[in-house]
């Protein structure tokens, strides 16, 4: 299996009603969007095949990512 640098941007979001201070937290208000979600459990060297999952079901879908 050929192995592929991914590169981009990543952020935890978790809907609160709290307030979080610090640590480098940033409370921000987001739209509501339609999303694709995978969980990956395995090691780090398998975790292209989620990658390779949320393709697949956005082609299999006709949705843009």
């Amino acid at each position: 299996m050929d192995q592929q640098t991914r590169i981009g941007e990543m952020e935890l979001c978790v809907p609160t009603a709290e307030t979080p201070n610090g640590n480098g937290i940033t409370v921000k208000n987001m739209p509501r969007v339609k999303a694709i979600c995978v969980t990956h459990v395995g090691p780090y060297e398998t975790m292209g095949h989620a990658y390779e999952a949320i393709d697949r079901y956005a082609r299999e879908n006709n949705l843009t990512l």
